[in-house]
């Protein structure tokens, strides 16, 4: 028992000190640049073209 006890205690500290980049502020600046190469195939407005590539969801990419 005592042995779980400590290897959670273990796990919660390891995953609170390796999930600190969850939380980081993005970049817009280089998150539109990083979107030109998504564009070409998704459309400027993340809408999508017919029979190329879907829309983007909001929720999955955050655009």
């Amino acid at each position: 028992m005592k042995k779980h006890y400590i290897a959670g205690i273990i796990i919660f500290v390891l995953g609170i000190a390796f999930s600190t980049n969850v939380f980081a502020e993005g970049d817009v600046v280089r998150g539109k640049a990083k979107y030109k190469v998504c564009a070409a195939c998704h459309g400027e407005n993340a809408a999508g073209n017919d029979g190329i590539a879907p829309p983007l969801q909001a929720n999955i990419h955050g655009i």
